[in-house]
């Protein structure tokens, strides 16, 4: 089985995180959502990415994606071979502008999530976004204290600013603890238009952070890794959504496909098994996290993590 070291977590991984948002929704109903659990764990994955947000955006239960988690944890007896990563510290939906990230506030989202999940130590806990206003000292001591009581593991961000990032490293350095050890980032081989991105609070990777994790060695997490199925669809000469050409249209995609999509067809593969193999050749451990809607998209996925591959062709971007 595959596995690969994510940073200063310490947690040994499988390549590839299977994302579950969209759990519990019309999208994914829970009878998919346990039968994809099951398929990847049985194909080597290891690795449950949620939210205590997720689903929380459509009315009626909320932290519908946990609670499948927790539900499928203990009707497989798993919860001992499964990392599960989830975040806490997201604002609420009505008011997106106003941070959540109080301690008070973070206790009650890390209880839930506990609850939720069934379990009582979550091995990788994320804080969604960020609260600029705050120290970040005090939010690393809150988060510290939890890892320390055993309630968390390792801890990550989402969403942050890159010089937000290092002062948090520099106050780690301080203490003499590891702090945040895993930055799950807006991350593709497809790169996305910034200036597309409705919510506002999502942080893409950039030169600048690529470079601080090569240079640090810290971890990544790459959500929407797969940008939404777009460079699968170029290659397919399919219809493109116009909202998800506004998102990835332009000289550097282009540049893209025209090198991946010959080397595709010649190697017969699909983009969306490349993109996997680029995250896997980054210079840092580097992890996408996949939402695939059916069984055989997770299985091609699968496949090909788990495969020997032809080398990548050359001149890919480096993120």
């Amino acid at each position: 089985m595959k596995r690969v070291t994510l940073g200063l977590s310490g947690l040994n991984v499988f390549p590839m995180a299977l994302g579950t948002a969209d759990y519990g929704l019309p999208r994914i109903p829970q009878a998919d959502a346990f039968r994809q659990m099951d398929l990847y764990a049985q194909l080597g994955g290891n690795v449950l990415d949620t939210a205590e947000v997720y689903s929380n955006w459509v009315p009626g239960e909320k932290s519908r994606s946990e609670k499948l988690i927790g539900q499928w944890l203990k009707q497989s007896g798993l919860s001992d071979g499964m990392h599960i990563s989830t975040k806490g510290g997201h604002p609420l939906f009505e008011s997106m502008d106003k941070p959540r990230l109080s301690n008070a506030q973070l206790d009650d989202d890390l209880k839930r999530s506990l609850d939720n999940l069934g379990i009582e130590r979550i091995d990788l806990y994320f804080l969604h976004r960020d609260d600029a206003s705050r120290p970040v000292d005090e939010i690393v001591d809150y988060l510290e204290e939890k890892k320390q009581a055993g309630l968390i593991g390792a801890y990550g961000l989402s969403n942050w600013t890159l010089a937000r990032v290092r002062q948090a490293a520099d106050y780690a350095k301080r203490r003499g603890i590891t702090g945040f050890s895993v930055n799950q980032i807006y991350w593709s081989l497809a790169r996305i238009n910034p200036d597309a991105i409705a919510d506002k609070t999502l942080v893409p990777m950039d030169v600048a952070f690529h470079q601080y994790h090569v240079d640090t060695g810290m971890a990544a997490m790459a959500y929407t890794s797969q940008a939404k199925g777009y460079l699968s669809k170029r290659h397919l000469a399919q219809a493109i959504e116009p909202d998800l050409s506004a998102q990835y249209e332009g000289t550097h995609n282009d540049a893209v496909i025209k090198l991946l999509s010959p080397w595709c067809r010649t190697n017969q593969c699909d983009p969306s098994q490349a993109v996997l193999w680029w995250f896997m050749a980054q210079p840092f451990a580097a992890v996408p996290v996949v939402s695939p809607r059916t069984l055989a998209q997770l299985q091609a996925l699968m496949d090909a993590v788990n495969a020997e591959h032809p080398p990548l062709p050359e001149g890919l971007p480096a993120w």
